[in-house]
């Protein structure tokens, strides 16, 4: 997958690809965003489906590399 093929992920999964960019935890983004602990990990599943990776971290790789994260949003 390369920059020009920018994957599309919905309004809320790149909300918790962003703050898993930041550094949380699946807890952690659930009491942020008020969610249940399941449904974050669902909308993590989703994430690596679409970016074809298996990881958090590869998740977040492949966020910077194909451009859905840049350091500005990360902040």
């Amino acid at each position: 997958m390369s920059r020009h093929d920018i994957p599309v992920l919905t309004p809320r999964q790149h909300e918790i690809l962003t703050l898993m960019a930041r550094g949380l935890t699946t807890p952690e983004i659930a009491g942020e965003l008020v969610l249940g602990r399941d449904t974050v990990r669902t909308h993590q599943q989703g994430i690596y489906r679409t970016l074809d990776v298996h990881t958090a971290p590869a998740a977040v790789a492949a966020g910077y590399r194909v451009g859905l994260l840049d350091d500005h949003a990360v902040r």
